[in-house]
């Protein structure tokens, strides 16, 4: 079975592998036949069953994609890619300003063209 082709670029946060790993325990216990409540851990289900978590293959995957991009040419574009760095930084949320005041935003132009108008006695960082 293949894997699908976004799964190779999509990056797993925490959130995203306790979400997928829950979904997981949960079709492996109805399968298994045992309810939240019987002691049975994880493990012992998934040995039980002799399945392979699906956290595991994502990461055979993209170990195996990186195994195959460290073998092709190093002018090609995927192994150029995954060396790169971008210069310099980019600026995180909203600008700090001194003073008592906070920025203001103008509701009177439409939302997707709203601006940040900060008052003339403040010094923006």
């Amino acid at each position: 079975m293949g894997a699908p082709t976004g799964e190779r670029y999509w990056t797993i946060k925490a959130r995203d592998a306790r979400r997928i790993t829950a979904a997981e325990m949960k079709f492996m216990r109805r399968t298994a036949g045992y309810t939240w409540t019987d002691y049975k851990t994880n493990k012992q289900i998934t040995k039980e069953l002799k399945i392979t978590p699906i956290l595991d293959k994502l990461q055979e995957y993209k170990r195996n994609w990186i195994q195959h991009v460290n073998r092709m040419p190093r002018n090609r574009l995927p192994r150029v890619m995954k060396q790169y760095s971008p210069a310099g930084g980019r600026n995180h949320g909203r600008r700090l300003t001194f003073g008592a005041g906070i920025l203001h935003l103008n509701f009177s132009t439409p939302v997707g063209k709203m601006r940040i108008i900060q008052e003339p006695n403040k010094v923006a960082l």
